[in-house]
């Protein structure tokens, strides 16, 4: 029979359980910033979350590029006018019926006969100066609203009514003119100009019409503001009143010559006469410039070479 072992006596401990001590995390100062971290990461996301599904969106269904040049899908489509200066203005039928009204003005009885174009200006409600005080030009138009020729208005008062006759000769050369538009121009719409330079380095500019030459001198390089010019015009002795015109320009010659800054001379030739005029606007007295010269070819001392060439060439002559 086996033996039984004596069982031992069970003893509680009833001493209190004390805390141990593994080690210490140091959460004082981290555990703020890194709950601010978590925090703004957070609010990124829920800001940055619908540019996030936009770009998703885009990479899985791209948007298609459309093509430069769409296929036609039959049909006519308008017609877009050839880029000119005047894009925002309106082409007009150039007919007898068409009325153009231009603010306090009205332009009619709009034709052409022969090589020239005729047109009627009533004034309607102004004092009569808008076309004295401003530059308006007639341009002239193709079908296809090609420029054939650019008319500079006359400067004049307009207190009723008044009909202007202009050489439209080039337009007819260049085609066939069937539209027509009014437009004022300031000097800042003017195209630069290139000149070349004379003998003394000076740039010039010269303009030609028929039977008549005028050169204009400019300051420098740099600066393209008129000093002084010379024309120079022909008159063939097979004309018929060669005697009467070769008799107002001797007298006119003989005039000049007394004006300060100015030098004339009438030379016969064999086929007529040359009258040459020299004019130094640095010299000659502005009021007696204004009051002699008063054809449209004379202008001011410091006038830009640019405004020069682009009224002229409006006139019909051929500027470079």
């Amino acid at each position: 029979m086996s033996k039984r072992k004596k069982k031992e006596p069970v003893v509680i401990d009833k001493t209190p359980l004390m805390p141990t001590t593994v080690g210490n995390l140091e959460t004082k100062e981290n555990g703020p910033i890194v709950a601010i971290i978590w925090i703004f990461l957070f609010v990124a996301c829920i800001i940055g979350l619908p540019y996030i599904t936009d770009f998703v969106t885009e990479l899985q269904n791209p948007t298609p590029t459309p093509s430069p040049n769409p296929p036609s899908s039959g049909g006519d489509s308008p017609v877009t006018p050839p880029s000119t200066d005047n894009d925002e203005s309106t082409y007009y039928d150039l007919l007898p019926t068409t009325v153009i009204n231009l603010e306090a003005y009205q332009v009619s009885n709009i034709a052409i006969n022969g090589s020239n174009l005729t047109l009627t200006i009533t004034n309607i409600n102004d004092s009569g100066s808008m076309f004295l005080e401003n530059d308006y030009y007639i341009e002239l138009y193709d079908d296809d609203l090609t420029l054939l020729q650019r008319i500079k208005m006359a400067n004049t008062t307009i207190s009723a009514s008044q009909t202007f006759s202009y050489n439209v000769a080039q337009a007819i050369q260049e085609g066939v003119p069937t539209k027509i538009i009014i437009v004022e121009k300031a000097e800042q719409d003017y195209p630069p100009v290139s000149l070349v330079l004379n003998d003394e380095d000076l740039p010039i500019l010269t303009c030609t019409k028929t039977n008549e030459t005028i050169e204009y001198v400019f300051k420098s390089e740099t600066e393209y503001n008129l000093q002084s010019l010379t024309r120079t015009y022909s008159y063939d002795s097979t004309n018929a009143d060669y005697n009467d015109v070769l008799t107002q320009y001797t007298t006119l010659s003989a005039t000049y010559n007394n004006i300060a800054g100015v030098e004339s001379a009438l030379t016969p030739t064999a086929t007529g006469f040359t009258f040459t005029t020299e004019i130094d606007l640095n010299r000659i007295p502005v009021g007696t410039y204004n009051t002699t010269f008063t054809d449209t070819i004379y202008y001011p001392l410091d006038t830009e070479a640019r405004v020069i060439a682009f009224e002229l060439e409006t006139s019909g002559y051929t500027c470079n």
